[in-house]
């Protein structure tokens, strides 16, 4: 049985929504964010392939190949390419308190609306390129290296506090003996080791750089505490389809793409979790 909607009168005052007007708050609201979009890798074969399957079922899941070889995706299965910068509007930080494996957290999920050109799919990563949050992390002096590459870029902070501005980076260091592998109790050196030849040094590109293998020896557990740009990855779109038809100055109606809305969440708590 068909329901048919009563014919309806179109020319009476419409309202229609106005573009520019969205675009407008996005410009003026929106944070800078390091859009990078994610793609599958063509590494990670059909289980059907491998002669894993199960009768009468689709097959459209992957993942059984050796991806953790792959130079490519390195075992994620996702390649991420094109990043580019672009605004958006970050509301509504929530979540629910769950269980890691480092004790109990509430996870990071917030809202990120978007231009429309800028249509984000599940896995792509955003960047919030001005803010900063803190993150704890613990490396092992080895040897033979000096440059380590931390799970994310140092990021630096400007405040100003009551002496004046200062701009600090990583806030917090602690050394292990390098042969029981304990916390020294005076092994917090955050200052006092940072400089040319002292210990350490931040890089440019946001790395860390043991200088003074006399002090970092080879086998010390460092324990870093430092600022970074959050970066979240995208885990749902709601609203990822917002069109209207529009009828401005014309005889008929255009389509018209609205504002975008997706969901992520933060990339080390969805990693770790």
């Amino acid at each position: 049985m068909e329901f048919q909607s009563p014919d309806q009168s179109l020319t009476l005052t419409r309202a229609d929504f106005d573009e520019a007007t969205f675009r407008r708050v996005v410009a003026q609201k929106g944070l800078n964010l390091r859009w990078t979009q994610s793609a599958e890798c063509p590494c990670q074969p059909k289980s059907e392939d491998n002669g894993f399957d199960l009768n009468n079922i689709d097959d459209i899941d992957s993942g059984t190949g050796n991806t953790v070889a792959c130079p490519v995706c390195k075992g994620k299965g996702l390649i991420y390419h094109s990043a580019q910068e672009v605004k958006g509007i970050v509301t509504n930080a929530e979540g629910e308190y769950l269980n890691a494996r480092y004790g109990g957290y509430r996870e990071g999920l917030v809202n990120i609306t978007l231009n429309p050109e800028h249509l984000p799919v599940f896995g792509d990563r955003f960047e919030l390129t001005q803010s900063v949050m803190l993150y704890r992390e613990t490396i092992t002096m080895v040897d033979g290296q000096n440059l380590y590459p931390l799970r994310f870029p140092i990021a630096s902070r400007n405040l100003n506090l009551k002496n004046g501005p200062e701009t600090h980076d990583l806030i917090y260091m602690h050394v292990t003996d390098p042969v029981t592998g304990l916390a020294l109790p005076n092994g917090e050196h955050t200052t006092d080791w940072r400089g040319p030849l002292a210990g350490y040094e931040i890089t440019a590109d946001g790395k860390f750089q043991r200088n003074n293998i006399n002090r970092l020896e080879d086998g010390m557990r460092v324990s870093l505490t430092y600022f970074i740009h959050p970066t979240y990855t995208v885990v749902s779109y709601p609203n990822s389809i917002r069109d209207t038809l529009v009828r401005k100055k014309a005889a008929s109606d255009s389509l018209v793409p609205l504002l975008v809305r997706v969901q992520a969440k933060l990339e080390f708590l969805e990693q770790e979790a």
